[in-house]
């Protein structure tokens, strides 16, 4: 919660520490009315996301070629 705070401080201004009550009771909110289910279908929504990205970020840095330099990420050290 304290990641988000930061955000929305730093773009719209708000209190931080309202930040995190508000996000609080919105949580506890629709944890109560949704019930469990609910909340297990959004960590499912946000797993398939994050994964989905993180797949497609991966693709993106290299064409899949093990002799491709590129393949990971640039060396630390200059090339001779």
């Amino acid at each position: 919660m304290f990641a988000a705070a930061r955000v929305f401080e730093s773009f719209l201004g708000v209190n931080m520490y309202v930040t995190i009550l508000v996000i609080s009771i919105f949580t506890v909110t629709y944890t109560a009315l949704g019930g469990l289910k609910a909340v297990v279908i959004t960590e499912n929504i946000q797993v398939c996301l994050l994964v989905g990205g993180a797949i497609n970020g991966n693709r993106s840095q290299f064409d899949g070629s093990p002799r491709d330099s590129r393949a990971c990420w640039p060396p630390a050290w200059p090339p001779p």
